[in-house]
């Protein structure tokens, strides 16, 4: 048996290669976060490659000299859009000349490496652990194995590619894992009348999942993310939990906007006011928030903009990027802390603008004894951005409405002046 390493870079040039039982060892691990209690969407994907060089095989370092194709060079490499710092990593285990694993990172980065030398021996050995970048965990390949996650329903379903996501877009999207003997639309129904909030959050998610129908990343990213935070949803009130959702949105108060650098139009302005669990939005964050555990599962959600011209004809729509929009909270075990603490912000761009600003926004918001709430926020001043929270099923309390005022000719480059930060602190009533 023997193991393989390739490493190749997006720029071409010699390729890192070791083989001929330079490899002693490989590891393939796969580890959903620990505040988590079903499978994640965002678990954490590590390869980890053991072996020795012979001190005779390795190059010379040389001055000025292109030293990229060695292992030690890559994990010293600093990251720049331009340098080559995420690669291609393919690992491939040969056995009687039959492949029997091979996994491939295709924007694979250094998490760890170690190097020593045993002059006894006269070899180098080394231990390197890379890691698949967060927003390209679909693009993971492995070789011809389907790792396929079935429906422990009785009636037959289209199977669920755990890499793909694929499910149908009449499928509501509960974990597998934790549907019982009965039929999804059942799932929801048994809410309408013994949980009626949690009832209209299953509806409202299950808008969003099918708002999230397309074959770009984003897209499989947030129904994944969706996915998630249905069953932790379930979790928490099956389970009697203490628990809030947190929602924060932003959106543009007028129809449509100029280009700032050109003569097209920048279509799907909202033109709404303010309201909680609403769909028409630039961006989405929706958590639930575990309050005895102090965690949380969200997603994070993202319109399709549309490029149109003066004659109201679309030119180009593209779905923008999620994976800058992030929710963390103060893990601690239960009853260790009276509090809890999550942290939000994003900061999504727009693709088909030259010129428009980018949504900027990060909050803290501050539970007390699961009743006394504060909130601070640091926004720019496009667009409109809104935050809504509820306690254990109540209606939702407002945490902030910061109105945007846009200019009429041009909204988007005269709404990219900072706001500055806003602070608020309310005491949650039901």
């Amino acid at each position: 048996m023997s193991i393989l390493l390739r490493v190749e870079r997006e720029s071409g040039g010699q390729p890192i290669e070791l083989g001929d039982g330079q490899i002693t060892g490989y590891s393939y691990i796969n580890t959903s976060p620990s505040d988590f209690f079903a499978k994640a969407y965002n678990a954490e994907h590590s390869v980890q490659i053991r072996g020795e060089i012979p001190l005779r095989l390795l190059p010379p370092v040389e001055q000025d000299a292109d030293n990229s194709n060695t292992l030690y060079a890559w994990a010293l490499t600093e990251y720049r859009p331009d340098n080559d710092y995420y690669r291609s990593v393919t690992v491939q285990i040969v056995r009687h000349e039959k492949t029997i694993r091979e996994v491939k990172f295709t924007h694979a980065y250094v998490h760890v490496y170690q190097e020593q030398v045993d002059g006894l021996k006269g070899v180098l050995e080394f231990e390197l652990v890379v890691r698949q970048r967060r927003d390209q965990l679909d693009s993971i390949q492995f070789g011809s194995v389907k790792t396929r996650q079935l429906s422990s329903v009785k009636e037959k379903r289209k199977p669920v590619t755990i890499l793909e996501s694929e499910i149908s877009e009449n499928e509501f999207p509960f974990s597998y894992a934790l549907i019982e003997e009965s039929t999804e639309n059942d799932q929801i129904e048994k809410y309408k009348t013994s949980n009626s909030f949690a009832y209209e959050q299953f509806a409202f998610l299950k808008k969003a999942y099918e708002a999230s129908f397309g074959d770009d990343k984003t897209s499989k990213s947030m129904r994944k993310q969706i996915q998630a935070t249905v069953d932790y949803l379930k979790y928490v009130v099956d389970n009697g939990s203490n628990y809030a959702i947190i929602s924060l949105d932003t959106f543009l108060p007028v129809d449509k906007g100029t280009d700032p650098w050109g003569d097209t139009y920048l279509g799907n302005g909202e033109k709404r006011e303010f309201g909680v669990n609403n769909l028409n939005v630039k961006t989405l964050q929706y958590g639930v928030v575990n309050l005895d555990y102090n965690s949380v599962v969200g997603f994070n959600f993202v319109t399709i903009t549309e490029r149109i011209n003066e004659q109201g004809e679309v030119i180009k729509t593209k779905r923008d990027s999620n994976s800058e929009m992030f929710f963390t909270s103060n893990l601690n075990k239960k009853g260790n802390s009276n509090f809890t603490m999550v942290n939000i912000g994003t900061s999504a761009g727009n693709e088909l603008s030259l010129g428009a600003p980018p949504l900027d926004y990060s909050a803290s918001v501050k539970i007390l004894n699961k009743s006394i709430v504060s909130i601070s926020v640091q926004t720019d001043k496009f667009p409109s951005y809104e935050g809504y929270i509820s306690i254990n099923g109540g209606s939702f309390n407002k945490l902030y409405n910061l109105k945007a005022i846009p200019a009429p000719i041009n909204p988007f480059l005269n709404l990219a002046v900072p706001r500055g930060t806003y602070t608020n602190k309310i005491t949650y009533e039901k």
